[in-house]
Order: C-alpha cells, then structure tokens, then sequence
C-alpha cells in the first residue's frame, strides 16, 4: 500500500539560509518518529520574503501558499499541514479543499488546553504578538486561556546557528516561558516550528523544575493530520459546507478572472 503523503507548508523561503534547510531536515526526520509508518512529509517553503512581521507582506506570502495548496490536492496529497503559527491561508483552504488541512498557531492552542488551564506563548518577535499572536487567540475565543506571550530576541547568530548550537536558542526559550509561568501559565506553547524542532532534537518536553509541560505544536500538527486522514478514509469526515466554510460555487471561474488557472508550486 502506497504512503499516505502530507504536504508541510512552511511560510519561509527554505533555501534562504542553511539553518531553515536543516530545520526542513528535522522535519522529515522528526516525522519518522512522529507518525505511523505508512505516513509521510514533505516540506515545501515559499518564494518570498523571510520578514513576516508586517501583514502586507504576510498577505502577499499567503496568496502563494494558498496556490501550493491547490498544487497539493491537484497532486493527490492526503492532507495539509501548516507548520507556521501564522496559520497563513488555513480558512481560505478549507473553505475551498476537500482534503484535511490542520495549522500550527489553531492546534498548539487547543492542544494546550487539555494540559492546563492557562497557556502561555514563547513567540519569534515582538512585532508579530500584536499583529497576528494576539488576533489568533481572539479568533480561536481562547482569550480567557492566554495568560500572555513573551518573545525570543537573539542576535541573528544565534538564530543561524541554532541547530549546531542550540544552547543560546534553548537557554532564551526559557527564560521566557519562566516569566509566564510567573504570570500564572501552567502550560509553555512553542509558537515557531524551528522552536519546536530544536526542543524535540534536544528532547525537551517541560520547563524543569516546574513541572509545567512545553507543548510541541508541530508534532501535535503531524498527529492531528494524521488522524484527520483517517477519519475522512474510515468515516468519510470532512469539514462542513455550512456557513464559515461554505465553499464559493464559481471556484473556477473566479481563477481564470484573475489568471490564475495553474498552480505556483516551491
């Protein structure tokens, strides 16, 4: 029986800089441990730009990402996860997918409220908190979950070197998530996917001495594709046509208006 296949869509351009290709690498490698075995990734980035802090360029990125997912229904993908905690063009593709789709920002935030009452997230910048952190966790009504966000700031070194070196990258994260456990967190989200992959290579899972648990969003995100896979294969599950995700009827045509009969796959 031929493998079930996930199409990761990253919000970066993967081949910008050598740490985002070994982050692409741990994906996979991570995936084997991850998923059952008759399940497989690839990882599939962007052509823009890496600075997603402003929404203009966000909208811009997630124009692209939605054509890659057209890409990957069109070539037989089983499902879609999105390994951005943006969750970057998530809505517009159930609205007009039938294939599963999960993103990283909507299941870390669930997730983490079946291991505590409050969730605190440890974010790339401080830029992105305000303009798409927080309006996330309004969106998902999770407000009343959140007890803040604290970034990660580090010298572009760090960041570049973060697979080879992790420790500064590691020590940063936790400086952050001890000031929301101090704000009353009982749970630490991981709010970037290079996070979540640095904190998996080096097998961390909680805030020590603390007993606060990390949640790792992007093993979550593999695991709840997964099980979105099968339920559509076993019980036909699929996201609803009524109302939010109701599907526009001229998809098509409204494509070529625009000039978008092909698909931009990277």
């Amino acid at each position: 029986m031929a493998k079930r296949r996930i199409w990761w869509q990253s919000s970066t351009p993967m081949d910008a800089a050598p740490v985002l290709q070994q982050y692409a690498d741990a994906i996979v490698r991570n995936s084997r441990e991850i998923l059952s075995p008759d399940f497989e990734v690839s990882v599939h980035g962007t052509k823009g730009t890496f600075e997603l802090n402003f929404m203009y360029n966000d909208n811009l990125n997630k124009h692209q990402i939605m054509e890659n997912f057209i890409t990957a229904a069109e070539e037989g993908y089983d499902g879609i996860a999105i390994g951005c905690f943006l969750d970057p063009a998530l809505h517009e593709a159930r609205e007009i997918l039938d294939i599963p789709v999960a993103s990283l920002g909507e299941v870390s935030m669930h997730f983490a409220c079946m291991y505590g009452r409050k969730f605190g997230i440890v974010n790339p910048g401080p830029l992105l908190k305000e303009k798409f952190y927080e309006p996330l966790v309004r969106m998902y009504g999770l407000e009343s979950r959140c007890v803040g966000m604290e970034p990660v700031v580090l010298p572009f070194e760090a960041s570049a070197g973060a697979f080879s070196n992790p420790a500064p990258f590691i020590d940063e994260f936790i400086v952050c998530a001890k000031k929301l456990i101090d704000q009353g967190a009982d749970v630490i989200i991981s709010g970037c996917g290079l996070t979540n992959a640095l904190l998996f290579q080096n097998r961390i899972s909680q805030i020590e001495d603390t007993g606060v648990p990390i949640v790792d969003g992007s093993a979550a995100l593999m695991k709840t594709i997964e099980t979105m896979i099968l339920l559509k294969e076993v019980l036909g599950t699929k996201v609803s046509r009524k109302g939010y995700y109701q599907s526009p009827e001229n998809f098509h045509e409204t494509r070529k208006i625009y000039g978008l009969e092909g698909s931009a796959k990277t």
